[in-house]
């Protein structure tokens, strides 16, 4: 709890100085004074965001995070995330990809929202540190599990992989951390260090894992597993 609002207190320093900054300028340069309340706009924009991220892994800290768990179909779940985040990458001039499998993908149960939030983080994370030009893909497969019992279960594999900077082996062992920011090709001033965070709690609270990588283009490869429904109780719904 020290380090946790250590850290917070360290991150809002330095919006907190450019707002006061800026009302100074505006007070000594009132020509300018547009300018300076853009500044002071953009990083309340910044301290709301961070407030707000604070806030949800305060509520996970304590246990207060409500997932209302449903049989979901992940075809129509990534499509929809892909329709909804297709237009922000043209915008950036990035080209988003949607791979999936001939076969329908088998059902998972979890929160629809929580789901759409982790995606929003990895998919917000890979346009960040993805060049114009170039493309970021959000595929799915599924991957068989045998535990000690030789009972197989079967994980929908979901891949989110951009075509940016990568990251060291140091910085992949803490990208999770709240607040890590150890790469400075992947740092960037709207970043805290909390998404990814975040993006883990509700991974595992779906009972599922997440891992990064190098993707195939040298850029970062994120890899959410998440266990299926049985076959026997998707049948029977």
């Amino acid at each position: 709890q020290n380090e946790f609002i250590a850290a917070a207190s360290h991150e809002l320093r330095a919006p907190l100085a450019v707002i006061r900054s800026s009302l100074a300028a505006a007070r000594s340069m009132p020509q300018n004074r547009e300018q300076f309340m853009d500044n002071i706009d953009k990083e309340c924009c910044r301290m709301s965001y961070l407030v707000g991220d604070m806030l949800l892994l305060a509520s996970a800290d304590a246990g207060h995070w409500v997932i209302r768990m449903a049989p979901l179909d992940m075809d129509t779940l990534l499509i929809s995330i892909y329709e909804r985040f297709e237009p922000l990458y043209q915008d950036k001039g990035v080209c988003l990809k949607l791979e999936l499998p001939e076969a329908s993908l088998p059902r998972i149960c979890g929160d629809e929202n929580r789901l759409e939030q982790i995606f929003a983080v990895l998919l917000d994370n890979a346009l960040r540190y993805t060049p114009r030009g170039r493309s970021v893909t959000l595929a799915a497969s599924v991957q068989t599990d045998k535990n000690l019992l030789s009972r197989s279960r079967s994980m929908v594999c979901l891949t989110v992989s951009d075509q940016g900077c990568g990251m060291d082996d140091e910085t992949k062992k803490h990208i999770f951390n709240r607040f890590y920011r150890g790469d400075s090709a992947r740092s960037h001033k709207q970043n805290y260090g909390l998404g990814l965070s975040i993006a883990k709690e509700l991974v595992q609270l779906h009972k599922g894992t997440i891992s990064v990588s190098d993707s195939p283009d040298k850029g970062a490869c994120f890899l959410v597993r998440l266990p299926a429904v049985p076959q026997s109780h998707a049948s029977s719904r």
